[in-house]
This record gives C-alpha cells, structure tokens and sequence, in this order.
C-alpha cells in the first residue's frame, strides 16, 4: 500500500428525481466547487444512482446506455483534470443477451482512473426490496478491486453493506479502501 496521504472528496448532492440533465448539472458545479480546493482531490466520489435518482417506473428510459453520456462525460473530466473518478452508481442499461428480451439495467458504479481510462464496473449485487430494486435491476454476480494511486480499493453499493460476506471477500482481495456510494433518504417508504 502507498504511503502517501490521498484526498477524497465526497460529493453529496439533492438528485432531482428522473431528471439526468438537471442532475448532471448538480454533478457539475459539486465537481467544479471540489476541484477549486488549495490541494485538489485525488478522488472525487458520487453518490448512488446519481443520473436518475430512484424514479424506477421510468428507469428503462432514463439509464445511461453502458454509461454514456455520463461515465463518457466523467471520463474527460477526469482526463482532463488528472483526477480519479469513482462514479457513484448509475442507472446502466447493456445489450440484451438474446434478441427480444428487454435490455437488463444494472445499478452500476464505474471507476476512472486519472487518465480518463475505466478501471472497473461494479454492479450492485444486492437489491433492496423496501425500494422494489429488483423488479427493476439486474444483480451484479462480481466482488471486484481495482488500484487508484497504487492503493487496492474496493467498492459495494449501498444496500451491499448490509451483507458483511461481500466486503470481508472485497478485504480478503487486499482492499485498503473500501468505496461504499449510496443514496439514504430521509423520509423512507
């Protein structure tokens, strides 16, 4: 493990509900305020589901398709500003498997490294009922790390946490630091 001190700046924004072009918007001027620090972040954090919010009656229509625009949109960021990137969670439609099925939407994090490359997807492996997640999303099947600053990292979503197998795996894979997005209202159903 590195040494070296790193910052992490942790963005927590009011997600406007169904709507990926306001809170695009948000995500931007949080990451613009956050790289305008005296020592800038060497990671910069979003929240879980960032992109849509949980508007899970119009999700299929709202998911980024394999993270575009959004990741695409972080990843110049982080190219261009020379900062890592753990992109909270997105609402992220794929290909379907065999023609006629619906797309799946994962609920999926994406890491982007300093040079704007994708490091790693995560997609959350567990679904929370109390928000019907999964009606809606596909569960990810992969505990994964990845490297930011010659740092093992890890990440789980949310409602992963509850499930304290999932994070000792992540730890027994040499994480030293454990990335966990979410989104916690307030009021809950």
């Amino acid at each position: 493990m590195s040494q070296n001190k790193i910052k992490v700046s942790v963005l927590q924004m009011d997600i406007a509900y169904g709507d990926p072009a306001e809170n695009r918007k948000r995500a931007d001027g949080l990451i613009r305020e956050a790289l305008k620090e005296r020592k800038k972040p060497d990671i910069l954090v979003l929240p879980e589901m960032w992109n849509t919010g949980y508007d899970l009656k119009r999700i299929r229509e709202l998911a980024d398709e394999e993270g575009r625009p959004h990741i695409s949109w972080l990843q110049e960021i982080a190219k261009r500003e020379k900062v890592n990137i753990v992109a909270g969670s997105i609402a992220d439609k794929r290909p379907a498997e065999q023609k006629g099925e619906d797309p799946p939407i994962y609920n999926s994090s994406y890491i982007i490294d300093r040079e704007g490359q994708i490091v790693r997807r995560y997609d959350k492996v567990h679904r929370f009922r109390g928000f019907s997640e999964e009606k809606y999303f596909t569960p990810g099947s992969n505990v994964v790390t990845f490297e930011l600053d010659g740092i093992t990292c890890g990440i789980v979503i949310c409602y992963d946490l509850r499930f304290p197998e999932l994070v000792r795996k992540v730890a027994l894979m040499g994480a030293k630091l454990l990335f966990v997005p979410a989104q916690w209202p307030k009021p809950r159903e």
